[in-house]
């Protein structure tokens, strides 16, 4: 978040041009350390606060004189958030001959975040509330793209026809897939999309999503996981390696998205 800070003289007139050194304390992160101030007096830092909860202490600093901001970092998690799962054996994602036990994470993950924002009032329902079997049955005509891993033909969700499900009252956009842009939005209450590489005897396995909800005191982004089989509870653990169906397991980070509240623009 911003810190602003004021540079006057004796009178109570501003001084310009005037550097302005910021830095902070307890693992946040002050940036720029250095700005000058505008004509106005004023000069402006940011704040990344650290991932673990606790008090944060920063300081600007000009003509030796020390102005110091305190704030606190505290865990921010998603209440009332959808847990659907994607156990679904019966179910055959859009038209193909995978279920969507077997291959239905994004589909679910997308299910859960319409839902989310449709219960807060903030996404409409022109077909119905969202979840996984009804977004399935919307996209099975057209709402999937072919893809192929490891010589594998496989169905993906196509991103731009699932918004249509909400009446295109929203879009996608980017969040570097970076544990501190992922924090980052979920301070602002915003749950992200992380697409996710599972790996398992040195092998791509394919890919899996999973929803950020929250951060927790210790700093770990917290997921939700459609899958009932790895079922994990944190970002952290598909990082660092799990084990799940008799295998050891590990994750990279493919991408990260989060949607963005206005109509989408048709090109």
């Amino acid at each position: 978040f911003p810190l602003v800070v004021r540079l006057t003289d004796d009178a109570g007139n501003p001084i310009a041009n005037a550097p302005v050194r910021f830095s902070a304390l307890a693992t946040a992160l002050a940036s720029p350390l250095y700005a000058l101030t505008d004509a106005q007096g004023y000069a402006q830092a940011r704040l990344r606060m650290p991932p673990a909860t606790g008090l944060v202490l920063a300081n600007a600093e000009a003509f030796a004189r020390v102005a110091t901001f305190s704030a606190r970092a505290e865990d921010a998690r998603l209440t009332n958030f959808p847990t659907f799962r994607q156990g679904f054996d019966d179910v055959a994602l859009g038209n193909g001959t995978a279920s969507i036990h077997k291959k239905g994470s994004l589909l679910t993950a997308l299910a859960c975040l319409f839902r989310f924002y449709q219960d807060r009032g903030e996404l409409p329902a022109p077909v119905a509330l969202s979840e996984p079997l009804a977004l399935n049955q919307f996209l099975r005509a057209d709402g999937y793209l072919p893809f192929t891993l490891n010589g594998r033909s496989e169905l993906v969700v196509n991103l731009p026809r699932a918004l249509a499900f909400v009446g295109d009252a929203a879009d996608f956009e980017t969040v570097s897939a970076q544990l501190d842009a992922i924090r980052d939005s979920l301070n602002l209450r915003r749950p992200v999309l992380v697409g996710l590489m599972l790996r398992s005897a040195n092998q791509n396995r394919g890919a899996h999503y999973v929803v950020a909800t929250g951060v927790g005191p210790d700093g770990s982004i917290l997921i939700h996981d459609p899958s009932p089989d790895w079922n994990r509870s944190s970002l952290g653990e598909y990082l660092s390696g799990f084990t799940a169906l008799g295998r050891n397991w590990t994750a990279t980070l493919l991408h990260a998205a989060r949607l963005r509240l206005e109509a989408r623009s048709r090109r």
